[in-house]
């Protein structure tokens, strides 16, 4: 379709102001091909979503450039000529011919193609102007994010040999840390990272960023353990003291849990109680060797030591504890069912059975069993359920009657 002929002011405004996006399109492109993003891109040794990504930017600016040229020709030509009609047909008709990917296919006599595909569609110079516009602004923006992922990974990166850098200065380090490791590690994720920082800096957490992660935790860990040990060997002797006073609380507890264990034994038959550990005994036995671990500079072992002479002192101080309440709770078991015989008695007397003879000797029983040392417990408790079994049995006969 021919469009209406341009006055020779309409086509120096239309020319104008094509002229006005090629300048800013010119400016973009160079933009794009001095991008630190694009530059990344260009590289060799790249994987995964970087790779894909590398090479749709690498087709995406071959399409680019090609158009931007042809509308650089289009342009010149439309700039050269005089010829109302031309300028016209330049600056208001399809003349750039696309193929099916975007490239600009050149038309020679006849319409035939000499371009490397078939004609898909045709375009006006201002429509390739206004899609090549939209186009660099998305791809600026494209190179930015990637440009954004290598700067996150090299950062990421320099974090975690930083971490390294400071435990290999060390000088406790030597001998307590496996440096040689962590280098192999970091260098084989390093690799990996920044042949692939696209993926690393996706949402989605990546195989390489949980490397990464575990690697940045195990530094930490390691150098919060050389700060312990540095701790350690200006102030174990205090240490050893702290440990030796809850070792004695552990000796403590045992004591107690064997002096209830001994009147349990007395007074309550077949008890069933597990044996009272010696833990403070090998507890002291472990710290008394402490001092030839500090003497042999030894500290990691030493810390490794001493943070588990206090773990096991605080669970072995618990465990007596527990035995020493389970031993005080069969007493107390005892007492309260003591106490419900004699509620059971006097509700018995309340309700006119104080003599019967069937309770009272279901009471004796009962009595005879929880009074006499060592008591044999189910027995008492058997015997006391029964009494209480017997009242409510003789309550209920004589409120219906029957």
């Amino acid at each position: 379709m021919t469009a209406p002929q341009l006055t020779r002011d309409e086509s120096k405004q239309a020319l104008a102001v094509l002229s006005a996006a090629y300048d800013r399109i010119a400016t973009a492109m160079f933009g794009l091909d001095s991008h630190a993003g694009l530059r990344f891109l260009r590289g060799s040794g790249l994987a995964g979503a970087t790779a894909q990504v590398a090479e749709h930017v690498k087709v995406l600016m071959s399409q680019l450039w090609a158009q931007f040229s042809a509308l650089s020709q289009h342009l010149e030509r439309a700039r050269a000529t005089d010829d109302l009609p031309e300028l016209t047909r330049l600056l208001r008709e399809p003349v750039v011919a696309l193929d099916g990917d975007g490239f600009p296919v050149d038309l020679t006599g006849g319409g035939a193609t000499a371009g490397a595909g078939a004609v898909a569609r045709t375009v006006t110079l201002t429509g390739l102007a206004q899609s090549l516009e939209t186009t660099t602004t998305e791809l600026a923006d494209l190179l930015t994010e990637v440009d954004t992922a290598v700067s996150t990974v090299a950062n990421r990166l320099a974090e975690v040999s930083d971490a390294l850098g400071k435990l290999r200065a060390d000088p406790a380090t030597a001998g307590e840390v496996d440096l040689d490791q962590f280098e192999t590690t970091l260098a084989e994720l390093r690799d990996l990272a920044l042949a692939d920082p696209v993926e690393l800096a996706r949402p989605d957490t990546s195989p390489t960023e949980q490397r990464l992660d575990r690697l940045a935790a195990d530094l930490t860990a390691a150098a919060e353990r050389q700060a312990r040990i540095a701790e350690l060997r200006d102030h174990h002797p205090q240490r050893i003291a702290e440990l030796t006073e809850a070792v004695d609380r552990v000796a403590a507890a045992e004591q107690a849990a064997t002096e209830s264990y001994r009147v349990v034994r007395e007074k309550i038959a077949d008890p069933g109680l597990p044996a009272v550990p010696a833990a403070a005994a090998d507890l002291r036995r472990r710290l008394a060797s402490a001092d030839a671990l500090a003497r042999a500079d030894r500290w990691g072992r030493l810390a490794d030591e001493l943070a588990a002479i206090g773990t096991a002192a605080g669970e072995a101080r618990a465990y007596a504890e527990r035995l020493r309440r389970a031993a005080d709770g069969l007493l107390d078991r005892r007492t309260e069912l003591r106490g419900r015989l004699s509620a059971y008695r006097a509700k018995a007397a309340r309700s006119g059975f104080g003599e019967h003879p069937e309770l009272s000797e279901r009471h004796r029983e009962a009595y005879d069993l929880l009074y006499t040392s060592p008591c044999d417990l189910p027995a008492a408790t058997r015997a006391v359920f029964r009494y209480q079994q017997t009242l409510a049995n003789l309550i209920d006969r004589e409120e219906t009657g029957s």
